[in-house]
């Protein structure tokens, strides 16, 4: 499976574009998945309910499930959070990634807002998407330019898999 993250700063439209991507990605054959990473602690689960009150009793790892979804909640934990994901992303060809700037995974830099944000400490930027060029990467996309930037993104993912690089 190939990776890859949208970043870029506040309000830049990481969002609606991974919404975009999903949608073209999808009606392109591809399997897709997405993760949401966020620099900001707040619950995922609701205060109150049977899952956190299983996680406060001392479980290590909570499943909710009920016939039309499933939630996986647990404490931080690198080790075990790494191997559920790399179970869970076997199965799909794609995944799209929301934010986590500093990860070492290809990543789309939004260059909308982009003065609020460091860019030049950003790695692994393969391309840039927004109205203003920049000098981080030859690869640009203008701002509905989404046929493009998916064939790019697909082009990319073929690479990743003909090399044999585990994502």
């Amino acid at each position: 499976m190939y990776s890859i993250a949208i970043v870029g700063a506040k309000n830049s439209g990481k969002t609606t574009l991974v919404e975009k991507l999903l949608q073209s990605l999808s009606e392109q054959g591809m399997k897709c998945m997405s993760k949401k990473h966020t620099s900001h602690h707040h619950a995922f689960d609701t205060t109150g309910k049977d899952s956190e009150r299983h996680r406060k009793a001392g479980a290590k790892l909570t499943i909710a499930t009920n016939p039309g979804e499933f939630a996986i909640f647990s404490e931080q934990n690198n080790a075990l959070q790494n191997k559920i994901i790399q179970a869970i992303c076997s199965e799909f060809d794609i995944c799209l990634i929301e934010g986590d700037k500093f990860s070492d995974v290809d990543k789309i830099l939004l260059t909308r807002n982009i003065t609020e944000i460091d860019s030049e400490k950003i790695e692994h930027i393969i391309a840039s998407y927004g109205d203003d060029k920049t000098k981080l990467t030859d690869n640009h996309f203008e701002t509905d330019s989404i046929d493009k930037l998916v064939t790019f993104i697909i082009t990319q993912s073929k690479m990743h898999i003909t090399a044999g690089e585990p994502q």
